[in-house]
Parts: C-alpha cells; structure tokens; sequence
C-alpha cells in the first residue's frame, strides 16, 4: 500500500463519516434530541479538520480523532436514546478495524496507534454506557418503529465498514504474501528464479512419472575476466543480458 492510496482511503472515510453525521444529526432533530443535536455540530467541524490533517499526511493524528470522536458519539448517542438504537454497534466494529489500521500503518512505517489499549478503553467505555443507559434509561423518549429504522440503519453502516476493512486488510495481506514470494523467489540482478525456487520446484511439484521435464545448467566462461578487466558493473550488465537472452 502506497501513502498516497492510503491518503485517499483516509478522504473517502472521513466523508463518509461525515455524511453519516449530518444525516444523523437531521435525525436528532426530528427526533427533538437537542443535546444530540448540539454534539453534532462541534463534530462536524471535526472532521473538516480531518480534511486538513489527511492533506497534510498525518494519518495517525487523523486515526486518533476519529476512534476517540466515535467512541465519544457512541457513549453520549447511547446514553440519550438508548440501547435500542444500536448506536453501540460502532463500538464492536471499531476494534478488529482499529487492528486492521495498526497493519496498514505498519506497511507504511507510520507511529503505532496502540490498538490494544485503544480497544481496552472502547470495551470499558461500551460497558458504562450500557450500563447507564439500562439503569437510568433513556433520556428522551422516541417511537419503537423509529428506534427499529435506526438500529438496522446502525447495522448496515456497521457491517458495512467491516467488510470494507477487511476486505481491504485481505488484499493487503495477499499483496505482501506475493511480494515475498517474488524476493525469496527471484534474483534482484536478473529477474530468473534463485536455488531455493529450484529446490522447493525439485522437491514439490516436478511429475517423476514423465518424461517432459527438462533441466539445463550453463556457466558463462571467462566471467571473471570481465569482471577483473571491465568492472563489476560491466559484469552485471553482461548477467543481466544474458538473462534476457535466456527467458526469451
């Protein structure tokens, strides 16, 4: 993953993040929520900051602004409306991604964002406020139908964003896995298979029983000459012709 597609990732996140607000913040309102309605608006300028932060490459700034806002919006929206809500939801789904961003920043070599204590305090944060909201209730009061449309709205944007970083972590993963392979695989000077492709191909995948195989080896007579006479560097040139030569 390059820093510039994470960019990107990091822009289509947050605008999203931010249309979910402002549609929920159209909700609260018709729901008369006002405390809701409030919060809402210190989190929109949030992440318009967020905007600022991404163009200037500090993703790990814009990770920590966001797990701690949601984590914030989930405890207040939780204690508000209630369980019924599904608001709490974002809290599941913000532990395996927050995981899932510790490997992406890892690719990029950016500063770690501590996804185990980060994920700690989202569990203790889950648990206050669904305990508070199971003791003392909801503070106001709205229709079930309304509170049902919510709680799959919830979900939906939820699961969403978990298939969508997983599947992104996937692809990661697979790239990487391939990547090696090529390095352990591949000569960096030639671009021909190195021993250990031939000895795990020798020891796997070679059908004994017919007679289609073919193995050549060559050696190249006087290299040392042109290395000792001509450089190094002339040498590498003269491998890597050959090697041309060789694969067409």
């Amino acid at each position: 993953m390059s820093f510039d597609y994470a960019k990107k990732i990091s822009l289509i996140v947050n605008t999203v993040i931010l249309g979910l607000v402002i549609v929920l913040m159209g909700f609260f309102a018709i729901c008369k929520a006002h405390i809701l309605v409030y919060f809402s608006i210190p989190t929109i300028a949030l992440y318009l900051l967020n905007y600022i932060l991404i163009a200037k490459g500090k993703l790990a700034s814009f990770i920590r602004f966001v797990y701690f806002w949601i984590v914030l919006y989930m405890e207040l929206t939780t204690v508000c409306l209630g369980f019924n809500f599904g608001f709490h939801l974002y809290a599941l789904s913000l532990i395996p991604v927050i995981f899932c961003s510790e490997y992406m920043g890892y690719k990029l070599e950016t500063k770690s964002i501590r996804p185990g204590f980060v994920s700690v305090v989202i569990a203790i944060m889950y648990i206050v406020g669904t305990i508070i909201s199971v003791k003392r209730g909801a503070i106001y009061e709205v229709n079930e139908n309304v509170a049902t449309i919510m709680l799959v709205f919830n979900a939906i944007v939820v699961f969403s964003f978990l298939i969508t970083y997983t599947s992104l972590l996937l692809k990661m993963v697979i790239n990487s896995e391939t990547e090696l392979k090529k390095i352990a695989h591949l000569d960096k000077l030639t671009g021909l298979y190195n021993r250990h492709y031939l000895m795990n191909k020798l020891n796997s995948n070679i059908d004994r029983t017919t007679n289609d195989a073919w193995l050549a080896m060559i050696d190249i007579d006087n290299f040392k000459r042109i290395n000792d006479n001509d450089g190094h560097n002339s040498g590498d040139y003269v491998l890597h012709h050959l090697a041309e030569l060789l694969t067409e």
